[in-house]
């Protein structure tokens, strides 16, 4: 009877062993199904959306309407035919960069571009025009160039830009910077330029850099600021506005001596035609017949 029982208990060990092994090897195999599921499920998703990315930069998203904003010199046909985009391109593969430079190529007086898509069909290019063009005597005329110094056209006579003297350049292609004949008086010109721009100052008509110690302006029609050499740069501008703001007459505006610490000199008298100078050392200044200005002794009056 012992043995039976015995035997029994194995039989029934045995079949609870087989009934696990067979539950575990269930498992492991639906398992493996399932995965298989997982990864077919991710392959038909990543299928999908590259099909998707596809569509969408070839037959969705065409455009439709292309708008031009901010421009005055050029016509928005002429920005649109510049920019090289045409009506069904699919705007997702418009690139900003060669609108950019396809339409400051064309069009160099556009200083700044920009372009924006808007979905689902919608293109929109956003010109800014150069107000401030630089204007440099050649044998041929005028070289014309952007704030940024950038060639926009060699032209016989110039009507509103301002003009540099002192300085030969050479121009390229519409959009290009120029190249200086000499580095220093490149730098000297962009200090120049930015110290006018930080100031707000676009009065300015005409620049005389033949002498770097000896720097003449033109503000408007009626004063002539002598600011000597660049230091200083900045006061010497504020300066000079300050004058030329408060004084009604034509006339001079000596800004030279601030760089020692003395004040700025107006002096009234009849402007004549604004001409380059010959470079010459700097020697002082005549005080007589001038009237000095002391900015601070007006501003603590005013303040009375």
């Amino acid at each position: 009877m012992e043995t039976n029982r015995r035997d029994a208990e194995m039989r029934r060990r045995r079949e609870e062993q087989r009934r696990m092994a067979q539950r575990r090897s269930q498992e492991k195999n639906r398992k493996k199904k399932q995965n298989k599921s997982v990864v077919l499920i991710a392959m038909l998703c990543l299928l999908l959306v590259g099909a998707l990315i596809m569509a969408a930069f070839t037959v969705l998203f065409p455009v439709k309407t292309l708008v031009v904003e901010g421009t005055s010199r050029y016509s928005a046909q002429q920005i649109v035919e510049a920019a090289g985009i045409e009506e069904g391109q699919n705007l997702l593969r418009l690139s900003p960069a060669a609108t950019e430079r396809n339409i400051r190529a064309a069009c160099p007086y556009i200083c700044d571009v920009t372009l924006k898509r808007k979905l689902p069909s919608k293109a929109i290019i956003t010109v800014t025009e150069e107000t401030n063009v630089l204007a440099f005597p050649c044998a041929d005329g005028f070289w014309l160039t952007t704030s940024q110094l950038e060639t926009i056209e060699l032209a016989a006579d110039v009507e509103k830009a301002t003009i540099v003297y002192g300085i030969t350049i050479s121009g390229t292609t519409g959009g290009q910077p120029v190249t200086f004949e000499n580095e220093d008086q490149k730098q000297q010109l962009e200090q120049l330029l930015a110290a006018l721009q930080t100031e707000q100052i676009d009065q300015i008509t005409k620049i005389d850099m033949t002498d770097l110690s000896a720097v003449r302006l033109q503000y408007g029609e009626q004063h002539i600021w002598k600011l000597g050499d660049l230091s200083n740069l900045n006061y010497k501008l504020q300066f000079g506005r300050e004058i030329s703001l408060k004084e009604g007459n034509t006339g001079t505006v000596d800004l030279s001596g601030l760089n020692s610490g003395k004040n700025g000199y107006f002096k009234s008298e009849v402007l004549g035609d604004f001409m380059p100078s010959e470079p010459t050392d700097v020697t002082p200044t005549d005080l007589s017949d001038v009237t000095q200005t002391d900015l601070t002794d007006d501003s603590e009056a005013d303040s009375e």
